[in-house]
């Protein structure tokens, strides 16, 4: 294992995958490619990738999301 693999946000998914987090606490939720989900509380939804944090300025990617209010 490399040092990358202990540093990420969350350990147990690959580095880059999309993830999610309601007002940014865990448990966050994996979206991958195309995920989709209903939030167990109310709150903000924060996207990320899962990466080490401090090297987020090296990701650029354009994504849709989707985000309904029922």
């Amino acid at each position: 294992m490399t040092f990358l693999s202990f540093s990420k946000r969350e350990s147990g998914e690959p580095l880059c995958k999309l993830m999610a987090a309601i007002n940014e606490s865990r448990p966050y939720i994996v979206l991958g490619t195309k995920g989709s989900f209903v939030t167990p509380i109310s709150g903000e939804v924060f996207c990320f990738v899962n990466d080490v944090p401090g090297f987020y300025w090296n990701n650029s990617v354009k994504i849709k999301l989707l985000v309904q209010s029922h």
